[in-house]
């Protein structure tokens, strides 16, 4: 899952999602820095990694995207199920529509962001604004963002030519995707009255 699903899966909390946002960028002394609702939802942050990477859909997806993507077919993974999530938001969240939800986290972030340190004002920074959540729900969209994230590795990851696969593969990766989410969801919803 990347940032939308991360976010999304927080709960009501606003520090809690702002954690769970943020946890990638977090150095392990920093997050002493936070909140213990921003700690939280950084241990749900890996809560979900960990669910994820093992769930037999996404693995599915992740040998899909493999051939051409290679190491860097988990990426493309998670922002495809990102996509999915964009377009069928309010079947899994329907108390509100992607662009509400979308305009509070925003809103959160700009309140707490004098918190957040190094890295993590960073990222805060660029999803304010680049507008990635809203921007995953479509393709053009995403393509955007695959190419921004290709811009940033460290080697050669054909991210920037991932929206083909995921049109070559589009239900597969949807059913995967569906499979997958309302289990994941079950499981942060455990976690979070814990």
């Amino acid at each position: 899952m990347n940032f939308l699903a991360h976010i999304a899966l927080s709960g009501a909390d606003p520090e809690i999602a702002i954690g769970n946002f943020i946890a990638d960028s977090i150095l392990p002394k920093e997050r002493k820095l936070l909140s213990k609702e921003m700690q939280r939802g950084i241990a749900l942050h890996h809560l979900i990694d960990e669910f994820t990477d093992s769930h037999k859909n996404f693995k599915n997806t992740v040998q899909l995207l493999r051939p051409s993507l290679k190491k860097y077919a988990p990426v493309a993974a998670d922002v495809f199920y990102d996509h999915f999530l964009a377009k069928n938001f309010q079947k899994y969240f329907a108390h509100q529509s992607l662009k509400e939800f979308t305009k509070d986290f925003y809103s959160s972030i700009e309140h707490h962001l004098n918190e957040l340190p190094g890295k993590g004002r960073e990222l805060a920074t660029y999803i304010l604004q680049y507008d990635w959540l809203n921007m995953y729900a479509t393709t053009d969209g995403l393509h955007t963002i695959l190419c921004q994230m290709s811009k940033r590795t460290r080697f050669e990851s054909n991210l920037d030519k991932a929206i083909v696969q995921l049109k070559d593969h589009y239900e597969e990766i949807n059913q995967d995707f569906q499979q997958l989410f309302p289990e994941l969801i079950q499981h942060c919803k455990n976690f979070l009255r814990n």
